[in-house]
C-alpha cells in the first residue's frame, strides 16, 4: 500500500504509479512548502529559475522581454509609454480620461490640457466609436406590437410564430383566390374514399384526415379546382411543398429517399378526375351567389 509523502494517507489507485501523494491538494502544499526563496535580498518570492523570481530573473537575463517605448497618445498627443508588442492596432493613452474617450467617447474633462491644446494647433478629437447595442427595438409588420430582441444585423419582421403563420395563410389564400377555380373539401374526402383512405403518392394508409394537395403548385401557375387537387398525407404534402412531380422525383432521387408515385395515369380511378385543360366550371361559392 503506498503512502501520502505528506500526510502519510493511503494514494487511491487510480492515481499514476509515480504520485507521491494523496491528492492535488497535498501536491501542492509540498510544493509550497519545498520551494526555495528568491536569492534577491529581501525577496519573499519563490525561486523561478537561477535561484531568481520571475520579476528579478527578468531584469537580469530579459530586461528586453517586456521593454516599453514611447508612443504618442492617440487622443491627445501626449507622449505615453507603450509595452513593445506586436499588436500595432493597439492605442496606447496617456491617462484613464484618454482611454474613457477611446473606449467609451466620454468628451475630455474641461480642465484637460488637450483642450486648450487642440485649439492652438492641428489636433482634433477623434470620432467615437459606434456603439452596438445587444438589443434592438422593432414593431411586428402584422400587429403592430413593439418587441424587443437581439441585434443580429436581420431584424424578425414579426413578433411571434403566431404573426408569420397567419399572414402565411393569408397570403396563400390570397393566392388560391386569385387563381382560377376552387373546390370543396366534401370532393377531397370523396376522392380519399373512394381511394381506400390511403395517400395518393406513398399509398399509405390514413386513419386521420387528408391534405389537398396542388399537382402542379399555384405559386407555379396551378389551378385551385378539384382537377388539379389529389388527397395524400401530411409527410408528402410537406416534402413536396411547390416542386412540381418531376422536379419532386429528382430531390428525393438526390437525397437518397425511397421513391413516391411521381406520375398520376389518367386509366387509373383515382386519378379519373385530374384535368390537363382550364379549371372546370366557375367557382361552386360564385355559383351559389348567383343562384341566391
Amino acid at each position: 500500500m503506498r503512502t501520502c509523502a505528506l500526510c502519510q494517507q493511503p494514494i487511491p489507485s487510480e492515481r499514476t504509479a509515480r504520485a507521491k501523494y494523496c491528492t492535488t491538494k497535498c501536491s501542492r502544499t509540498a510544493g509550497r512548502d519545498t520551494a526555495k526563496p528568491c536569492d534577491e535580498g529581501g525577496c519573499a518570492r519563490n525561486v523561478r529559475a537561477r535561484g531568481l523570481c520571475a520579476s528579478h530573473y527578468n531584469q537580469r537575463y530579459a530586461a528586453s522581454r517586456h521593454a516599453k517605448v514611447m508612443t504618442p497618445c492617440f487622443i491627445c498627443g501626449k507622449p505615453a509609454l507603450k509595452f513593445e508588442t506586436n499588436n500595432k492596432t493597439r492605442a496606447s493613452v496617456c491617462s484613464s480620461a484618454c482611454k474613457r474617450t477611446l473606449t467609451f467617447g466620454t468628451p475630455l474633462p474641461a480642465d484637460h490640457w488637450a483642450r486648450w491644446w487642440g485649439k492652438a494647433s492641428a489636433w482634433t478629437q477623434p470620432k467615437a466609436k459606434p456603439h452596438v447595442a445587444a438589443f434592438i427595438a422593432n414593431k411586428c409588420d402584422e400587429c403592430g406590437t413593439c418587441f424587443v430582441e437581439p441585434n443580429n444585423y436581420n431584424p424578425s419582421s414579426y413578433c411571434s410564430t403566431t404573426c408569420s403563420r397567419r399572414v402565411g395563410r393569408r397570403t396563400r389564400k390570397a393566392r388560391e383566390h386569385g387563381s382560377p377555380g376552387n373546390f370543396r373539401w366534401a370532393e377531397v374526402i370523396r376522392l380519399w374514399m373512394a381511394a381506400g383512405k390511403r395517400c395518393s403518392y406513398c399509398d399509405t394508409a390514413m386513419s386521420g384526415q387528408p391534405d389537398p394537395d396542388h399537382v402542379t403548385p399555384i405559386s407555379r401557375g396551378g389551378r385551385n379546382d378539384i382537377g388539379n387537387i389529389v388527397p395524400c398525407c401530411r409527410s408528402c404534402n410537406a416534402d413536396k411543398c411547390d416542386m412540381t412531380l418531376d422536379e419532386w422525383a429528382v430531390e428525393r432521387e438526390r437525397l437518397g429517399k425511397p421513391a413516391r408515385r411521381y406520375s398520376l395515369p389518367y386509366e387509373d380511378p383515382r386519378f379519373k378526375h385530374l384535368t390537363m385543360g382550364e379549371a372546370t366550371g366557375i367557382a361552386w361559392r360564385h355559383a351559389m351567389q348567383l343562384a341566391a
